[in-house]
This record gives structure tokens, C-alpha cells and sequence, in this order.
């Protein structure tokens, strides 16, 4: 079945089974396999198909090659600095990552393998100074 992440910092979690306060995990930087399985619900990082994991001060999130079939994915309001993460995400139609790090107009290319992105949100971001950001 479709596995749903979504892992905000929420004062009113819309569904309290899949939401969690970043705030309980103290310095949390890398999103982890365990962390992203147990909070999801599921024993396949293949399975998951949305994650939200948002307002975490993520700055490593590896883990994300491993989740091939990852259709919508949001990670705004952290510290990523690379889309190198999602070459492998083919499935990938969304991505939102607004508030991160990413400076380098390049990392862009590294989304070439999604074909089916439709939505890349890269917003507040020091790339979108960039005069050839678009």
C-alpha cells in the first residue's frame, strides 16, 4: 500500500499518527532509516511515497536514495545544502524544498533523472539570488 510520511513541527497535528514534533529529538541532523521506517509505519523504505519532514534542521538526508518510489517529498524550513540526494528519486513529481541551504545553481542538475517532477520549490534558498535562477 501507499506508505504517507509527514513529520512537521506541528502545534496542531492534522493526524497525530504520522506527525511528530522534531522538538522531542534533540539536534537531530541526519534523517535516518530507522527514524523514517518506524515513523512511518513501515519495514521498506521503497514502500514510501510522500514524506514531510519539515522545520528539522536536517542537513544530511542520504537516506532519501533509498526511497526509489518517493513521489512527493518535502523538507523546507532545514539546512540541506545538496539535491545530489534525489538522483535516484525517478518517481519524484514533487519537491519542496524552500528555506535550505542550496547556493550552487548546479545542484539543479541533479534532478535530472526525475522526469517526472512537476513542482520544484526552491524558494528562499541563497540559489534563488542567482540571476539565472527561475
Amino acid at each position: 500500500g501507499v506508505q504517507t510520511c509527514a513529520l512537521p513541527i506541528s502545534p496542531k497535528p492534522q493526524n497525530p499518527s504520522l506527525l511528530i514534533n522534531l522538538k522531542l529529538i534533540s539536534k537531530m541532523v541526519k534523517l535516518s532509516a530507522d527514524f523514517v521506517l518506524q515513523k512511518c509505519k513501515t519495514d521498506n523504505l521503497k514502500k514510501i511515497k510522500r514524506l514531510d519532514v519539515w522545520s528539522g534542521e536536517l542537513t544530511e538526508v542520504s537516506i532519501i536514495k533509498d526511497m526509489v518510489n518517493l513521489e512527493i517529498c518535502s523538507l523546507s524550513l532545514n539546512k540541506i545544502e545538496s539535491l545530489s540526494y534525489f538522483t535516484s528519486c525517478s518517481s519524484l513529481q514533487e519537491l519542496y524544498l524552500r528555506k535550505n541551504l542550496i547556493s550552487d545553481l548546479f545542484e539543479v542538475r541533479s534532478l535530472i533523472q526525475c522526469t517526472n517532477l512537476k513542482y520544484l520549490w526552491l524558494a528562499d534558498n541563497p540559489i534563488s539570488t542567482n540571476p539565472l535562477y527561475r
